[in-house]
């Protein structure tokens, strides 16, 4: 019991710890954000921002909730990884699919979130960085399942801290646009992909068990309304 309460301890502190940090990066930056932008490039950024978060219910469809669910109820470690396979299969197929579709109407998209067509190329960036954030998403919900809650931490602060210094940086040197806040996330996703990769190559499969995604499925579909509906509410 008293270990238990230890690890509750440590676990939360470590992920208060993680939640004011992020928030402190975030409320550092946007100051920076806007002497550099402006106005209308904040307004870009915020309606892409909040495009790209309802395209992430669509990539997560719940599944967080039903791998939590599968995940601990079992004992059978291969089980274990094989749910987690299965749903980072799922998330890549659907954060490319969306990708690839950004390809085919990028322009289309551009205009009618920002109501401007020159914002494509930005549009296609933040999809890429869907798609790698759907990946390191997973690997650290790994990392808290297996209550490895410093690694999530120092993983998620490492990227934001990217992001802020990576932005800043090509807003201040090379292009005082949108465009650099996501050149920033990008290549800081990446490179935090590239920390994670041994962690990656062991879960990533070209087959899916398509019997074992319909099972994670089933429990995760009825979830979806209520985590679109917190989305509505919030935006």
């Amino acid at each position: 019991m008293l270990t238990q309460l230890k690890r509750l301890g440590g676990d939360s502190l470590l992920y208060a710890f993680m939640n004011v940090g992020t928030k402190l990066i975030a409320f550092f930056m946007l100051p920076i954000y806007t002497a550099y932008l402006g106005t209308s490039q904040m307004g870009v950024l915020e309606n892409i921002d909040a495009f790209t978060s309802m395209l992430t219910f669509l990539v997560i469809f719940g599944t967080d909730n039903a791998l939590a669910f599968y995940y601990y109820d079992t004992e059978d470690r291969i089980k274990k990884d094989q749910y987690v396979r299965t749903v980072l299969s799922f998330r890549l197929m659907v954060s490319l699919t969306l990708f690839v579709v950004s390809l085919f109407f990028g322009q289309w998209i551009s205009f009618l979130i920002t109501g401007s067509y020159e914002f494509q190329y930005v549009l296609y960036i933040a999809m890429g960085v869907l798609v790698l954030e759907s990946v390191i998403t997973l690997l650290l919900t790994y990392y808290r399942f297996e209550f490895k809650s410093m690694r999530v931490m120092v993983y998620t602060v490492l990227r934001l801290g990217m992001v802020a210094l990576l932005s800043y940086l090509f807003l201040k040197f090379l292009i005082p646009n949108v465009e650099a806040i996501y050149y920033g996330r990008i290549i800081s996703a990446f490179l935090v992909l590239l920390l994670l990769l041994k962690l990656l190559i062991r879960f990533i499969r070209l087959k899916v068990d398509f019997q074992l995604l319909k099972q994670i499925l089933i429990y995760a579909a009825p979830l979806v309304p209520a985590s679109v509906s917190f989305w509505v509410i919030s935006f």
